[in-house]
């Protein structure tokens, strides 16, 4: 619930840096903080402050799964956004109210409100087909952003891309996007959608 995820910021941060510390014990070079809701309940500003507690606390770079979405729909120059979630309602406007307050102007939304454990069941066409509802509404939108690394929204970017031509920005690539442009990988990825195939650019 939202008010479990506002609990004392201890309960969440003590923890993050004890795991951070031994992901960097098993040499690693990039750390990533998933699980979007946990941040953007808390407010902007909060995703800079867990990056920072984990490179003090390990020395690697380090991002948050919606400060990598952030970067990646700059990136592909999307301003006007559709938002297309899994989330119960109080988490999906948390991630809307965080993207408004990151300077993006969200011109369509929905939420598929899919129960945490049936996540992994929701089919990438099932996915594409609700994002293709969303972005009939929304004319203006430049991309649509799908987040969440638990439900299959990167093999249904590739088909929303295909069929609409308009970028996808989803939870899972735009964590590998962010560590691969931070790391200096620059392989051509293809089948991924825009996002991934442009590292190599």
């Amino acid at each position: 619930t939202l008010a479990a995820l506002k609990a004392r910021r201890s309960d969440v941060l003590d923890p993050l840096v004890a795991s951070a510390k031994y992901l960097a014990s098993r040499n690693v070079d990039y750390i990533m903080h998933c699980g979007m809701p946990v941040v953007t309940t808390r407010g902007k500003g909060f995703e800079e402050e867990i990056v920072k507690l984990i490179t003090d606390a390990t020395g690697l770079p380090a991002s948050t799964s919606i400060r990598s979405a952030i970067r990646a729909l700059a990136h592909l120059g999307i301003r006007n956004v559709a938002v297309l979630t899994p989330y119960p309602p109080e988490l999906h406007q948390s991630a809307l109210t965080f993207l408004a307050a990151s300077g993006f102007h969200v011109v369509a939304e929905h939420t598929e409100d899919v129960v945490f454990k049936r996540l992994q069941d929701v089919t990438p066409a099932h996915i594409a087909a609700a994002a293709k509802r969303l972005l009939a509404t929304a004319p203006s939108a430049d991309g649509i952003y799908i987040p969440c690394n638990q439900w299959s929204a990167a093999d249904a970017a590739p088909l929303i891309e295909g069929e609409l031509g308009v970028p996808v920005v989803t939870g899972a690539h735009a964590d590998h996007w962010e560590a691969f442009r931070t790391l200096g990988i620059r392989d051509r990825i293809e089948g991924q959608g825009r996002l991934m195939r442009s590292l190599s650019s």
